[in-house]
């Protein structure tokens, strides 16, 4: 399961928990590898309809993505942004490519164990 890092703050009396940088771009390839083993698992059979968003979000990652934005010391939530290829724009936050590797690894995306 993915377990993502980060930076912890304490304030307010609460805990909070800022994704940076890495932790997006760790979610992005997080989401890629899973993709690739869901897919190979399904080595041609037919394809999940529950799985039909998260396709479309690793084909836009994949032939559009253009700039990643993330700041670790205030709330706004890291997004990576690109143009699918009819040329309109997308963004993906950070929530949304977590919810994607669930999906996947609900999908049996995690079974597989990485290899050399």
């Amino acid at each position: 399961m993915f377990r993502p890092a980060g930076r912890i703050f304490l304030g307010m009396n609460t805990l909070h928990r800022y994704a940076n940088l890495t932790d997006l771009m760790s979610a992005v390839g997080f989401l890629l590898l899973r993709w690739g083993w869901v897919e190979r698992r399904l080595n041609s059979g037919p394809f999940p309809s529950e799985l039909l968003d998260v396709r479309q979000m690793r084909n836009r990652i994949c032939h559009g993505l253009q700039a990643a934005s993330a700041d670790p010391n205030c709330a706004d939530e890291p997004t990576i942004r690109g143009f699918d290829l009819n040329g309109a724009a997308w963004t993906y936050s950070y929530s949304d490519l977590l919810a994607a590797i669930q999906a996947l690894e609900s999908a049996g995306g995690r079974q597989e164990r990485a290899t050399d």
